[in-house]
């Protein structure tokens, strides 16, 4: 167990202070990740200031990358962790 795992286990101001970090710290990295994509996805030629797209459209996509990368986020730590917590199997006589 590390030591970010402990402080987050107990009870007290330290634990909302780390996850708090922590959940800035994940959120800038998949901002990070997911802009350029939505760029991509949504790249055209002629762009206007005040657009459907630059409005409405961009935003709600960067949403959409956003919570599937955190539900891969997710998924990806609770495969390490089941691993890194996994029982070894006991040997048979």
């Amino acid at each position: 167990m590390t030591g970010t795992e402990k402080v987050l286990q107990r009870k007290d101001a330290s634990s909302v202070v780390l996850a708090i970090i922590v959940a800035l710290t994940t959120l800038q990295f998949i901002g990070s990740v997911t802009a350029p994509l939505s760029a991509k996805i949504l790249s055209s030629d002629a762009m206007q200031p005040s657009s459907f797209k630059d409005q409405y459209l961009t935003p709600f996509v960067v949403w959409v990358l956003q919570l599937l990368a955190i539900e891969i986020l997710v998924w990806v730590v609770a495969g390490l962790r089941s691993v890194a917590y996994a029982k070894p199997a006991k040997k048979r006589k």
